[in-house]
């Protein structure tokens, strides 16, 4: 059995751990995280496994897991309560949509920062059935990573805090 100062050293090494692993995905921008396919849902277990030595001192004990994960599951809820009462904090963390197009105008220095090909952005305006970037009304890019798309004519308003 494991004393309380060594469970609370291994929630700290778990929050300490998560924070760090979130920095760097928000480092690495919204197109990466959207753009997983299976090699890196690989790489995700093989950071986990990695950083499972890191958060558990090498301990295979199963209280050790479950303080781990039971600092998971509560940072995250404080994080999604936190967000709500301060949405600056969360626009810090998560990040805010991008505007890609505006009236039929290629926002080229947007698509370059958030490494979006012209490619990509033709792709998504085929999905949506428009042909012509210019038809567009407004393309903006997702906290997500996925491109939502206004043809042009319909309502659109540009929003302030894209940026």
């Amino acid at each position: 059995m494991i004393s309380l100062y060594t469970a609370s050293v291994f929630a700290a090494k778990t929050a300490i751990v998560l924070f760090w692993i979130a920095l760097l995905y928000r480092v690495l921008g919204k197109r990466y995280v959207s753009q997983w396919n299976v090699y890196d849902l690989v790489t995700i277990v093989a950071v986990s496994n990695a950083v499972q030595n890191a958060m558990t001192g090498g301990r295979g004990e199963v209280l050790v897991g479950i303080v781990s994960a039971a600092t998971l599951l509560v940072l995250a809820w404080m994080l999604s309560k936190l967000f709500v009462r301060a949405p600056l904090l969360e626009k810090a963390v998560v990040g805010s949509p991008t505007l890609l197009v505006y009236e039929g105008k290629l926002m080229r220095e947007h698509l370059r920062r958030e490494q979006v090909s012209q490619e990509e952005l033709e792709t998504a305006l085929h999905q949506h059935g428009l042909e012509r970037i210019d038809q567009i009304g407004m393309a903006v890019l997702e906290v997500d990573g996925s491109i939502s798309i206004v043809p042009e004519g319909k309502s659109c308003r540009f929003d302030t805090d894209l940026r």
